[in-house]
């Protein structure tokens, strides 16, 4: 939390404003199925994918005017979504006034990736989804 109003505060100091905010951060300790996952894995995606990005916005939200933008950096499963992922509902919640956006990389070859990559057929489908 300190650190979260560190940069908030350094920011509205050094600029008066905020315009943007990006969330760029998330942790991926599995490949289990999400039903196999042990308890502490899944504690530790809820605080680093979700919760952290969540407390971010809602601690810049206030400072955000009309035009500002919230841009979240997200993964291939934005592909795909599952309708309660936050990132997805976030842009209604925000709107009319700060404009939420999602961007997807594409395929960045980390070792989890590697699941969805050795396979030629599956590489050949994300890489023309990324597209």
């Amino acid at each position: 939390m300190q650190q979260r109003n560190n940069l908030i505060g350094k920011t509205l100091q050094k600029y008066g404003k905020i315009d943007v905010v990006v969330s760029n951060v998330a942790v991926n300790p599995s490949v289990d199925p999400i039903l196999q996952t042990l308890e502490s894995i899944l504690d530790k995606l809820w605080v680093i994918n979700v919760k952290c990005a969540i407390l971010l916005i809602k601690n810049a939200g206030p400072h955000l005017k009309k035009g500002s933008t919230v841009v979240l950096i997200s993964s291939l499963v934005a592909y795909n979504p599952p309708p309660s992922i936050y990132g997805y509902a976030l842009a209604s919640e925000m709107a009319p006034n700060t404009r939420v956006n999602c961007v997807v990389p594409g395929i960045v070859p980390t070792h989890f990736v590697a699941l969805y990559t050795s396979n030629d057929a599956t590489r050949e489908e994300l890489e023309r989804k990324a597209w």
